[in-house]
């Protein structure tokens, strides 16, 4: 992926640096906004969520320069209704981008529409087909570039060199002003396939010429998914190796990026949040990929942020949400917050320096599941419940005593079950009118397919 391999140690270096600097008074206008989604990506593989190996020293330097969300649920497990959420502050039921038959509703302001009415240049840069301007995504950007996942030749390359070089150039064109620079990367996601240096520095030995090994396609991973195939713990134990290898590469380019933006001087007059769509499954609960499960190890996603007006080396523990994003980057850029909103404005944790109103997180939306849009998820601090419409199957689990969702207790505590029905029962009846399109065509939809969607 990246043209200089392993050559990390000085952007890192270099970035947090400049970002430890990068919380000043704003006195050089409304800052500019740069939101970073990394598809796919766990925080439990990145050093400054709690991880061993050395995958992120670039992540890692803007959390030890910004404020680290420990607890962070994502809307859906899967990445067009999380995009959407992320970038207009609401709930699936509340844009209405639910599946690949859906449009951001009408009237739904985005991130990129109120800052551009604020006098912001807008400009997105996105790696997959579920972000493209068919669902709605790019409203509110006066520059937006759809890079597809597969090659005319079916593979699957990681274009973040391609991104970031796109990215300064639009940068290095639009000089005068703020801007709203919204970077989404698919490098991290399936098809497993680092470069060759970082394969070598974190895939352990693994026999991958005997008779169904695990390569880390998706194609691969989906049959196994649908019981066709099987994969044992070094299967598993090489897919963790690789993903971690992915993560790296592309946090070593992202370093290389900051740096720049740094000798630019762009970095100290710039808020970075950078999160991810949803995790990935392992094998946690017995399955691989995601889109259909509620489960953490999909749920739970990264959120880092740093720049002008928010402090260094602070670290969040309280639960909050992808609906949180869009508000949170609206009053930091000094902008106003549309109403109706789901989300909150994260930085009174620490311009208050009080708790968040009590509240309850939800996820939806799910997909590839015998239909669409068939789980629901409800929390209630570390309290989590799992409901499934057409089974009618609830399950209860409580996240402090059991962070691995391994003890259901939805019979022995029925009456927290109930309650948090009542209130998933509550916030679905809220549900709006979603704006239906046409169908993929089928070309499109073979394509998603191998994808994994």
């Amino acid at each position: 992926m990246s043209r200089h391999p392993l050559h990390s140690a000085l952007a890192p270096l270099l970035v947090t640096l400049a970002l430890l600097g990068g919380c000043s008074d704003g006195k050089k206008g409304p800052p500019n906004v740069l939101l970073i989604s990394i598809d796919t990506l766990r925080p439990d593989r990145l050093g400054c969520y709690g991880h061993e190996r050395e995958t992120s020293p670039t992540l890692d330097g803007i959390a030890k320069a910004g404020v680290l969300f420990e607890d962070v649920s994502a809307a859906s497990p899967w990445t067009l209704p999380s995009h959407a959420s992320i970038l207009t502050g609401r709930y699936p039921s509340r844009h209405g981008v639910k599946d690949h038959v859906n449009h951001l509703r009408r009237g739904v302001p985005t991130l990129a529409s109120v800052l551009r009415g604020k006098g912001y240049k807008t400009m997105a840069i996105v790696n997959s087909h579920n972000l493209s301007e068919r669902y709605g995504l790019n409203r509110g950007f006066l520059a937006f570039e759809y890079l597809e996942e597969q090659l005319a030749d079916g593979s699957i390359p990681s274009r973040g060199p391609e991104i970031l070089e796109k990215a300064r150039g639009w940068l290095e064109a639009e000089r005068t002003g703020p801007f709203f620079l919204f970077l989404h990367f698919y490098d991290v996601h399936s098809d497993f396939t680092p470069g060759a240096a970082y394969r070598e520095k974190f895939v352990r030995p693994y026999d991958g010429t005997k008779d169904g090994a695990i390569d880390g396609t998706t194609e691969q991973l989906a049959r196994i998914r649908k019981g066709i195939g099987e994969i044992d713990a070094d299967g598993v134990r090489f897919l963790l190796d690789m993903y971690d290898a992915e993560i790296r590469e592309l946090d070593d380019l992202l370093g290389e990026f900051l740096a720049w933006l740094a000798q630019q001087d762009l970095a100290e007059n710039t808020l970075v949040a950078i999160t991810s769509d949803h995790g990935e499954e392992f094998m946690e609960h017995g399955s691989l990929l995601h889109g259909r499960t509620y489960f953490q190890e999909v749920i739970r996603v990264p959120l880092l942020l740093r720049g002008p007006g928010v402090p260094a080396d602070l670290r969040v523990a309280t639960p909050v949400h992808h609906v949180d994003v869009a508000p949170t980057l609206l009053a930091l850029a000094g902008a106003d917050i549309p109403n109706g909103l789901d989300g909150l404005d994260l930085s009174a944790l620490w311009r208050e320096g009080a708790a968040l109103p009590q509240r309850l997180l939800f996820a939806e939306a799910d997909h590839n599941n015998q239909e669409p849009d068939v789980g629901r998820m409800v929390r209630s601090a570390g309290q989590k419940l799992l409901y499934n419409r057409l089974t009618e199957a609830v399950q209860l689990y409580d996240l402090e005593l059991d962070p691995g969702e391994s003890a259901d207790r939805a019979e022995v505590e029925p009456e927290s079950a109930e309650r948090l029905m009542e209130s998933l029962r509550a916030f679905l009846s809220g549900e709006q009118e979603r704006e239906v399109i046409d169908a993929p065509s089928e070309a499109v939809q073979e394509n998603l397919k191998k994808l994994g969607y």
